[in-house]
């Protein structure tokens, strides 16, 4: 069974709400300065910039704000070309913050369709391309894709019982150290 807690950083997966299903977001902050943003969008291309601007708007005091953008960019784009979500369907950002811990990612999207070979290679002949940065800027063992499968309709019903489960691809990306020259 797939891991659902990033290895340096300890921020559990199963934790984490689904976003509501109107499109429309929402930023929370938690009891130790947790924020967390959530939103689902329609699986089209042009969504990946509503991800970016998103993400910047909500986290531009973020230290981690460029490489919350660049991988969340990354994952969308991965949920709409090798999902459903990208033929019709939608998929959910959620992103969590523990300033002086991690920053989380995760977009959920609406898996495959059964038997659809075209969609697995296109996904063979790309896999890695992105996941590249995904992996340099995450580290090794703190970011993957693990199998969601629903018990609400989180869509707006169109996941039904005999489609195949979607998916959770995440990364958590370490907070970077403290950069200040220590006085002497």
């Amino acid at each position: 069974m797939p891991s659902t807690e990033c290895g340096d950083h300890g921020c559990d997966l199963t934790t984490l709400p689904r976003p509501e299903v109107d499109g429309g977001w929402t930023l929370s902050v938690g009891p130790r300065a947790d924020c967390e943003f959530q939103r689902s969008y329609p699986g089209e291309p042009r969504q990946v910039r509503q991800v970016r601007e998103d993400i910047t708007l909500a986290f531009n005091w973020c230290r981690t704000a460029d490489e919350l953008v660049l991988v969340a960019s990354e994952l969308a784009t991965n949920a709409i070309r090798h999902s459903r979500s990208g033929r019709g369907g939608r998929f959910a950002l959620t992103v969590r913050v523990r300033p002086g811990e991690f920053t989380w990612i995760g977009v959920e999207d609406q898996g495959g369709r059964q038997g659809d070979q075209e969609a697995a290679r296109d996904a063979d002949r790309s896999l890695g391309q992105g996941l590249v940065i995904v992996n340099a800027l995450a580290g090794e063992g703190n970011w993957g894709l693990v199998p969601v499968t629903w018990t609400a309709a989180p869509y707006g019903g169109l996941q039904s019982p005999e489609d195949p489960p979607g998916h959770l691809a995440w990364a958590c990306i370490p907070w970077p150290a403290d950069t200040a020259t220590p006085a002497r």
